[in-house]
């Protein structure tokens, strides 16, 4: 599941090499169409639902935060809200 979140960024970026400690954002230049982007791959790929887009910028201090908590996320079941 990582490896997959991982490709997903990458294809989003267009970066095939992307550091786990970088700053999505003002290391690897994210915006919020990049994330919006991001979101709806993860929620194709995954079937899940990730409404709160807030919810996974405040995970968003490094590149591994961001992937850990959608991990996390997926794991432990809430696949969907509402």
């Amino acid at each position: 599941m990582r490896e997959r979140l991982i490709q997903l960024l990458q294809d989003v970026l267009e970066e095939e090499n992307i550091d786990m400690a970088a700053d999505p954002i003002e290391d690897l230049g994210m915006d919020s169409v990049d994330i919006v982007d991001y979101v709806l791959r993860v929620e194709e790929e995954f079937g899940c639902d990730i409404e709160e887009f807030d919810t996974l910028s405040q995970h968003m201090k490094t590149v591994g935060d961001m992937i850990d908590f959608l991990v996390m996320f997926l794991s432990d079941g809430e696949k969907t809200n509402g």
